[in-house]
C-alpha cells in the first residue's frame, strides 16, 4: 500500500478525550520512573484503550502488575 501510495480515509476528526482544567492540581509521579518491583502486588499500572465496535466506541481499562512473575 505504501509503494502505491494508498491510504485509508479518515471520516471524522480525532476526538479529544482529556481536557485538563486550568485550576487542576498537578498529579505527582509516584513511581519516579522506577518500574521495578520487589514482590508481586506492590506496583500496578494501567491505561485506557478506545476500541471502535461498529458505530460505538468501547472503552477498555486493563490493569496489570509491574513485577515479573517467576515461571
Amino acid at each position: 500500500m505504501r509503494i502505491n501510495r494508498i491510504v485509508g480515509r479518515h471520516l471524522r476528526r480525532k476526538k479529544r478525550t482529556t481536557i485538563a482544567g486550568k485550576t487542576a492540581p498537578f498529579a505527582p509521579g509516584l513511581l519516579m520512573r522506577d518500574f521495578s518491583a520487589d514482590a508481586l502486588n506492590t506496583r500496578w499500572c494501567g491505561g485506557i484503550a478506545y476500541i471502535a465496535v461498529g458505530s460505538i466506541l468501547a472503552v477498555s481499562r486493563p490493569w496489570s502488575s509491574i513485577s515479573a512473575r517467576a515461571a
